[in-house]
């Protein structure tokens, strides 16, 4: 039996080739009764309002229209978080709304039916990938919690951007986390090797009992610390003074000595503003696996020096210039030094051992982890960093790296395979590096701006958001973060779910058709 919206289309198509024939002959060449020709082509004149009209009652015409209303729904009534009455109100600007049903209610429902669609997907998915992965990858990854009207729990994997665990909970306590990563950890066979946060104490036991590995401070959070302090106080100075000059200097005010001595202030102010910005862009240069002056490889030893000559040249810049530091932002820093640089000799470690069960050879291993690591290493940093402070110094080491490896003798000896095959296995290990949650950071932002869209966030919304981020949010080389962390290709998630998808509505029958 074929359904209204495919006798909708047989008849138009028949209407069309031949113009202006009986219903007894559309009847007989449809076959489809007299009485529902009749009633079909009554409704094909209510709805034959423009010119694209008659191609929405073909095949493909249907199959775009489908299309158009899953894919607005996906990505801005589910991603965006716009409602289904601004939805409703597009629809009708684009003038579907007599072919398919878009009301406010119609449009609801379909998007229920897409979110059932998601989250199926995402079960059938985790079943194949944890399968089809005889052992699943060490990992490394970030903790963090933000707040709405209850309390998301966040656990990335960090390297490849995967979400672990995103629950709404009522509060952020260790018992709540120990709970929430339960799940999470029974379906997981592989090693945690760090896991990186903020240093609030439930985050430091969770990663210490639970997760069973070492807890890494967060270099994001840790710099914040600073800026909320020494920073914020200089910047009020600034403004302070600024204004104070501006009140001086009206249009018949000459210049006198306390304008002077309210512009030698600014400018000494203005001095140190630039010498913490400094500060600061040597302790992101010191927190690396090798060493951006010499390029070579560096221990957390080496590195935690470096911090700590940052952290007294800071108490200095404090002494010197009698800022107040309110927050305590560079004891705290201090504090952390050592949780800061610990991430350095954790990820050689990783490194070493990944090495050690391929039985290399000792020219090979040094060509890999002196040679090839830092070419990869600076590549990536380049590539990921703006700030135009820091990307010099990044592109400098990437060039020598360059060099290094082209003019090394064992370079020459590789064959093409095994070259691409130590330089995809270097381009993962250095996004093992992690020293920030700032994915995590990205991601709660994301969530915010979504909560503000919709007024709120609801379990269920969070669940089929968690899916997309996973499934179908892309990197710039076009993979999405569960392929990045299986190592396996998976169906695109939104063919995949319009494929299942049922017919859309049809417009709801009025007595009197509006124009």
């Amino acid at each position: 039996m074929i359904t209204i919206r495919q006798r909708r289309q047989r008849i138009s198509a028949t209407i069309s080739q031949t113009d202006g024939q009986p219903i007894r002959d559309i009847a007989a060449a449809t076959g489809i009764p007299k009485s529902s020709v009749h009633r079909q082509q009554q409704a094909l004149k209510q709805r034959h309002q423009h010119p694209e009209s008659p191609f929405w009652d073909t095949g493909a015409g249907d199959d775009w229209l489908k299309r158009l209303v899953i894919a607005a729904i996906y990505i801005f009534g589910i991603k965006r978080g716009v409602g289904a009455e601004s939805l409703s109100e597009f629809f009708h600007i684009l003038r579907i709304h007599r072919h398919v049903g878009v009301s406010i209610s119609s449009l609801r429902k379909t998007q229920r039916i897409l979110e059932e669609k998601i989250l199926t997907y995402q079960t059938e998915q985790h079943e194949r990938l944890h399968q089809a992965c005889q052992s699943l990858p060490a990992i490394c990854v970030g903790v963090d919690e933000t707040w709405f009207d209850q309390t998301v729990l966040m656990m990335m994997e960090l390297s490849s951007g995967y979400i672990l665990v995103e629950d709404k909970v009522e509060d952020h306590r260790y018992t709540t986390w120990q709970t929430s990563v339960e799940t999470m950890l029974q379906g997981w066979s592989g090693r945690i090797r760090y896991c990186v946060n903020d240093r609030a104490k439930a985050l430091i036991k969770l990663a210490l009992n639970e997760l069973g590995c070492p807890s890494i401070a967060d270099l994001f959070h840790a710099m914040r610390k600073l800026t909320r302090g020494l920073a914020l106080e200089l910047d009020h100075r600034s403004i302070h003074l600024k204004r104070r000059l501006r009140d001086r200097k009206g249009p018949e005010t000459p210049d006198n000595a306390a304008g002077q001595a309210i512009q030698t202030e600014l400018a000494r102010v203005q001095d140190t503003q630039a010498d913490f910005r400094e500060h600061l862009m040597h302790i992101s240069l010191a927190l690396h696996p090798f060493d951006v002056g010499t390029w070579s490889a560096q221990t957390t030893q080496q590195v935690s020096e470096k911090l700590t000559q940052q952290v007294r040249a800071l108490k200095q810049c404090k002494k010197d210039h009698q800022l107040k530091d309110a927050p305590g932002g560079i004891d705290q820093f201090n504090r952390q030094v050592g949780d800061l640089s610990a991430v350095v000799d954790l990820w050689w470690q990783w490194v070493y051992q990944t090495l050690d069960s391929q039985s290399l050879s000792t020219p090979m291993t040094e060509w890999i982890t002196q040679i090839l690591l830092p070419l990869c290493y600076w590549q990536t940093q380049t590539q990921r960093t703006d700030t135009p402070a820091l990307k010099p110094h990044y592109q400098r080491a990437y060039q020598h790296a360059q060099v290094t490896l082209q003019t090394h003798p064992i370079t020459e000896t590789l064959s093409d395979e095994t070259y691409r095959h130590w330089g995809e296995w270097a381009q993962d290990m250095v996004t093992k590096f992690q020293r920030t949650t700032s994915a995590v950071e990205g991601r709660n932002g994301y969530l915010t701006q979504v909560h503000h869209n919709r007024r709120g966030l609801s379990t269920r919304n969070l669940k089929v958001l968690t899916v997309m981020h996973n499934f179908d949010l892309k990197r710039a080389d076009d993979s999405t973060a569960a392929e990045r962390l299986f190592k396996l290709p998976h169906p695109n998630l939104f063919q995949t779910v319009l494929n299942q998808m049922p017919e859309l509505p049809l417009p709801r029958q009025r007595p009197k058709a509006s124009t």
